[in-house]
């Protein structure tokens, strides 16, 4: 790359999307939130529709841009509440050293930490209520303004039991 087309300071794009902006759902008795583009619709009698946002938290008017504290760790609690990684004391590379990184986390002896193997053990993982609950698009709320659309032809289901077409967390399992 030529040294003129190295941008001088760091840019990234915080822009909201035309007519929607970032919302974050709550799971019904849980500490986990859902990030989510609430689309507002002219054309309809409905206000605002829900679509994924994996735009991540830099289309987040509140959240406080450093790109070199990264992202925020929303999984952080519920890797730690697992019991079945641990802290290392530092990096391991000069370079992840030289950026003040928090201290990474590797599995703990005889441990596997990978969902696969949570999901074969019949573990439901935060992770995967969020996935869920991501993959519904906040389905139940449009479905208490339009249930109209459960008369719809269900399609098939697979084997699956989705209750009135919603994905749950054990489906994601």
């Amino acid at each position: 790359m030529k040294k003129n087309n190295i941008p001088k300071e760091d840019k990234i794009t915080r822009s909201s999307f035309s007519g929607s902006k970032k919302a974050y759902i709550e799971i019904p008795n849980s500490d986990i939130k859902v990030a989510m583009r609430k689309i507002e619709l002219r054309d309809h009698d409905r206000a605002s529709y829900y679509v994924y946002d994996t735009s991540g938290a830099y289309t987040d008017p509140h959240y406080q841009l450093d790109l070199k504290a990264g992202l925020p760790k929303l999984r952080a609690n519920w890797i730690e509440n697992r019991n079945d990684t641990m802290e290392l004391p530092n990096p391991s590379s000069t370079y992840a050293k030289s950026l003040s990184l928090s201290k990474p986390r590797v599995a703990k002896s005889n441990q596997n930490v990978t969902q696969m193997h949570y999901a074969k053990k019949g573990i439901i993982t935060p992770e995967m209520e969020y996935i869920a609950f991501r993959e519904n698009q906040n389905l139940e709320q449009f479905l208490e303004s339009y249930p109209e659309y459960l008369k719809q032809h269900k399609g098939q289901c697979f084997g699956a039991n989705l209750k009135k077409g919603f994905i749950t967390a054990e489906f994601v399992r």
